[in-house]
């Protein structure tokens, strides 16, 4: 997958948005720009990553990316309940 990043990043000029958004996954987000980190941070992808992070490393997680996941649940969860209609 890094190495995938470095092709991207190769192969895309100017900035190397795209690298930054499929690395949060991969990589920590203390190792990313620091604009990203508060934006990464707060998204499903970021928490769930973080949290196996954790789970991984320490046994543990904090309840900061727990809790990020249950919005981003209720959120969509709320959005698909108003706006989805069958046909």
């Amino acid at each position: 997958m890094v190495r995938l990043l470095v092709v991207l990043s190769v192969l895309i000029p100017g900035p190397q948005v795209l690298a930054y958004i499929v690395a949060w996954i991969v990589i920590p987000a203390e190792k990313l720009p620091a604009l990203l980190q508060s934006i990464v941070q707060f998204l499903p992808s970021g928490a769930l990553g973080q949290a196996m992070r954790e789970a991984f490393l320490s046994g543990s997680v904090s309840p900061v990316p727990v809790l990020v996941l249950l919005l981003w649940t209720a959120i969509a969860g709320g959005a698909a309940t108003r706006w989805f209609k069958w046909n």
